[in-house]
C-alpha cells in the first residue's frame, strides 16, 4: 500500500471516530470532536500546511491544547484531564522538535502516537456516555412539578 492510502485511511478512522462522538456523545464529546474535525481540516487536508515544520503548525496546537485545558476545567468527567494530557504532551514534542530537531519520521511518528491516542481517549467518551432513553422519565419534569 501506498503512504497516500494509509493517510485516507487514518483521516476516515479520525471522521468515524468524531461522527460517533458527535451522534452518541455529550456536550463536552461533541464539543472535542467539532474542534478535532476543524483541527484535521486546518492542520491535515489543507494544502500548504502538509508536511510543515512543528513552528508553522505550532499555533494551531497551542489553541487546541488551551481549548482542551478550558473543556477540562469545566468538565466533571476524567477523560477530558486524559485529553488535555495528550495535547500538552504533543505540545512539548512539537518544542522538543523546535529546539533540538530528530529525523522527520521519528517526529511523525511521536505526533501519530499521541493523536492516535487522542482519538481513543475520544472514542472511549463517547461510547461511555449515558445518554437518557426516551422511556425514562424527564428529572426536569418533576422538579418543575414539585415546585408549582
Amino acid at each position: 500500500m501506498s503512504f497516500g492510502l494509509w493517510l485516507w485511511i487514518s483521516v476516515g478512522f479520525w471522521v468515524a471516530v468524531c461522527v460517533l462522538a458527535l451522534v452518541r456523545g455529550g456536550a463536552s464529546v461533541r464539543l472535542v470532536a467539532t474542534l478535532l474535525l476543524v483541527y484535521l481540516a486546518w492542520n491535515r487536508l489543507h494544502p500548504f500546511l502538509s508536511d510543515r515544520p512543528p513552528a508553522l503548525t505550532f499555533p494551531a496546537d497551542m489553541a487546541a491544547t488551551l481549548v482542551m485545558s478550558i473543556v477540562a476545567l469545566r468538565s466533571t468527567r476524567y477523560w477530558t484531564l486524559a485529553a488535555t494530557s495528550i495535547c500538552l504532551v504533543g505540545l512539548g514534542t512539537d518544542l522538543a522538535q523546535m529546539i533540538a530537531p530528530v529525523s522527520g519520521s521519528a517526529f511523525g511518528l511521536a505526533q501519530m502516537m499521541w493523536a492516535y491516542a487522542f482519538v481513543l481517549v475520544l472514542a472511549i467518551a463517547a461510547l461511555r456516555t449515558k445518554r437518557p432513553s426516551k422511556d425514562s422519565p424527564d428529572p426536569a419534569a418533576g422538579r418543575r412539578a414539585q415546585a408549582a
